[in-house]
């Protein structure tokens, strides 16, 4: 199991529920009452745990004194005195079910005797949440209460849940109402605290004031006697959702370990590399979602935490990449699939691909430019299967379509209209077309760029579509797509820069977007090096953390994330973000291995993507913040340190599972079959895994890399540097 930041705790069960805070304050308390997340909606807090003195009533100040953090459940040690002084401990287990059961699994013990005590279990609900009737909204069942609500996070839809506070040998309390809620796990700051603990409840409210929250809680009684307690209370949250119209596939809600047999195995002398490993599978693990409610009727994998809990169309390719090392092919075609089926179907707009997937409604959906065609490639060369295809490629046609009908300019170039919709906001490239395009609006404003990224995304899709039908529509849009891209290098700059269709002038601002033609084989050798000279200057993006979203000769270059004056929760103009490095990365690798550049320029490319990833792996392991492990949105170019204040660790950006299996391990799919092209990037290491239904296993020692399919050698060679010759490919029909 992988340590963690003290400070944080992620646990999930592959299901719709996750206890991810982004900003932690109450770890130190018995309980959830940080709050959980349902969906992408903020449920909180979940319950929190008091244990009172008989019959004063006074809480007992437990204090933390041990915590362990796994992916499948989090462990923590309190330490109180009572009235007498008698010190009392509190064992906790928390874990987070099948099923949406946050479980606190309690054990209290004490060096002699332990006294009369009372445990409670509460959590408050605001009034503009719950779901009322002639009870208030509240239903006793026994040993707990239950209640639906209505939560939503930031402007997205709401999500409907019931709410279940239980726990063996538990008695409901009566609610109460009171205006606003308790801001703590303080017992002291309910209504319960002023009252004896055998008075009688007060009458209910005969009007409910618009303010008044729902206030619950259940209690156990303990008798003095014996050294040690065993119980548990649970919180269980179930989404109220309406059932899809059409077929489904469900993936079962599991722990940890079994998700985690799925990928493979990885043993390394480099503890940074086998920490982002293993790390990379708990972050999937804690953003799957099984499907089959509302309309994500297939599983999915979510960006991240939070309100960021939501299939993305801009990361969803890159989560398809890491996904397609898993045995189980589900989860990364049901994410490419569902945002498929919800495309526009008819009207101006039919292909457009949402750019967020919600329960009930896709308004508010907004768009986002996404490299659809690689994240399906990559899967294809890893679980080909033709039914898939056949199921996704009339949606992938009907999206070139809208992009080339809606979104191209005359020169067959991406159009750009929302500084948002390429993922990338807060940059000059955009301000220097229009200065009010960093306006807070996803549309109807006056921008308009050609912008290199966004044509990228589209030449790969034509490129796919052409191969697979072999219509000459997608071959002559190809052709001159191609032509227009090679058109936006700027041979005095050594650079690829947007360009403004109004005036049909290159855009002069170096954002690293620039080095995205290199996803393709559209640069020559001139080009090529021109890039690659670009990210080893200190002065422009070679920075101690590269790559930086924005080359250091800009004058709005900021490491900080500031824009305008303004520290920003999503700059690109200077910061690092990993999803920027794993384009790269994959852009300096894919040239490293082209086969029509000469020997230097393959092995200039190498180091290149080499010194991207290592990059990556100082950010993710913490290199600038105390080596605490991590996923965060983006990072300080020249320090290391994340965007700590934005609170969205466990990111599902980038793409490092496949950076590492692609780039460390050197496994690189293509058509053909397996290449074996490791970067110069040093450690031993010994990987097993499946692929195609085969068990391989492939090892590195020194530079003798060695790759075998049961008892058959099926390569081993002698690693070269000077990438003199093409790499070793294994054909995929040896692994039949």
């Amino acid at each position: 199991m992988i340590r963690r930041d003290s400070a944080r705790c992620a646990l999930g069960a592959g299901g719709w529920v996750t206890f991810q805070p982004p900003h932690p304050r109450w770890l130190d308390k018995p309980g959830f009452f940080d709050g959980a997340h349902v969906f992408n909606a903020e449920l909180a807090p979940v319950h929190a745990l008091s244990f009172l003195e008989v019959p004063e009533g006074e809480p007992l100040d437990f204090r933390l004194s041990e915590s362990l953090w796994t992916p499948e459940y989090w462990e923590r040690r309190f330490r109180a005195e009572d009235g007498s002084g008698r010190a009392i401990l509190l064992a906790e287990r928390g874990t987070l079910l099948p099923g949406g059961r946050i479980r606190s699994e309690l054990e209290l013990s004490a060096e002699t005797v332990l006294p009369p005590l009372v445990c409670v279990a509460w959590t408050w609900l605001p009034e503009k949440s719950r779901e009322r009737d002639a009870n208030g909204g509240v239903l006793d069942l026994g040993d707990g209460l239950a209640v639906v609500r209505r939560i939503r996070s930031h402007r997205f839809p709401e999500v409907r849940v019931r709410q279940v506070l239980r726990g063996r040998a538990f008695r409901p309390l009566p609610p109460r109402w009171v205006e606003g809620g308790p801001g703590n796990p303080d017992w002291r700051s309910t209504p319960w605290w002023d009252e004896p603990l055998g008075h009688p409840p007060p009458p209910g409210p005969e009007d409910l004031p618009s303010r008044a929250a729902c206030m619950l809680a259940i209690r156990r009684r303990f008798r003095a006697g014996g050294r040690r307690w065993r119980f548990h209370v649970e919180t269980r949250l179930e989404i109220l959702a309406r059932k899809p119209v059409r077929p489904f596939s469900v993936l079962k809600e599991s722990g940890f370990r079994v998700f985690r047999g799925d990928f493979p195995v990885l043993e390394t002398e480099r503890e940074d590399v086998a920490a982002c490993f293993e790390h990379r599978i708990q972050v999937l693990h804690l953003q799957r979602i099984p499907g089959g409610l509302g309309r994500i009727a297939e599983p999915v994998v979510c960006e991240g935490p939070g309100f960021f809990r939501e299939p993305i169309a801009y990361s969803a390719p890159a989560a398809m990449r890491d996904l397609r090392w898993s045995r189980d092919p589900s989860l990364a075609r049901g994410l490419c699939r569902s945002f498929l089926r919800a495309r526009e179907t008819r009207g101006p707009d039919r292909g457009r691909i949402p750019g967020r997937l919600y329960l009930e409604s896709l308004e508010g959906a907004d768009f986002y430019f996404a490299d659809w065609a690689g994240g399906v490639e990559a899967l294809d060369l890893l679980h080909p299967s033709a039914a898939y295809l056949r199921s996704v490629e009339p949606g992938l046609e009907d999206h070139a379509r809208w992009i080339l009908k809606r979104r191209t300019s005359r020169s067959g170039l991406v159009v750009v209209r929302s500084h948002f919709e390429t993922g990338q906001e807060f940059n000059p490239r955009y301000t220097a077309v229009d200065p009010r395009a960093d306006r807070e609006e996803w549309e109807g404003g006056s921008l308009r760029l050609e912008a290199v990224d966004a044509s990228v995304y589209l030449f790969r899709l034509l490129d796919r579509l052409e191969r697979r039908t072999g219509r000459t529509v997608w071959a002559r849009r190809r052709r001159a797509l191609g032509k227009a891209i090679r058109g936006l290098f700027d041979p005095g700059e050594g650079f690829y820069f947007d360009r403004d269709p109004r005036t049909s002038r290159s855009v002069r601002v170096r954002a690293a977007t620039g080095f995205y033609p290199l996803l393709s084989d559209l640069p020559g050798l001139f080009e090529v090096e021109s890039l690659c000279r670009a990210l080893e200057d200190p002065g422009d993006f070679g920075t101690p953390f590269p790559v930086p979203s924005l080359s250091r000769r800009d004058p709005a270059f900021d490491p900080g994330g500031r824009w305008k004056g303004v520290r920003r929760v999503c700059p690109w103009n200077g910061r690092v973000w990993p999803m920027l490095n794993s384009h790269l990365l994959e852009a300096f690798q894919r040239t490293s291995n082209r086969g029509d550049l000469d020997p230097a320029a393959r092995r200039r490319a190498a180091v290149l993507a080499a010194g991207i990833l290592e990059s990556s792996l100082g950010l993710l392991t913490g290199k600038g913040d105390g080596g605490r492990l991590q996923s965060f949105e983006h990072y300080d170019p020249s320090s290391g340190r994340p965007s700590r204040y934005r609170g969205i660790d466990d990111y599902l950006h980038a793409w490092m599972l496949d950076n590492l299996l692609t780039g460390f391990c050197g496994l690189v799919p293509e058509a053909a079959g397996l290449r074996l092209a490791p970067l110069p990037a040093p450690g031993d290491f010994r990987l097993r895994l499946k692929l195609r239904g085969r068990d391989l296993r492939l090892e590195r020692r020194g530079r003798r890399l060695t790759l075998d399919l049961g008892r058959t050698r099926l390569r081993s060679l002698e690693l070269s540097p000077d990438r003199e010759v093409p790499d070793p490919l294994v054909p995929w029909r040896a692994l039949r």
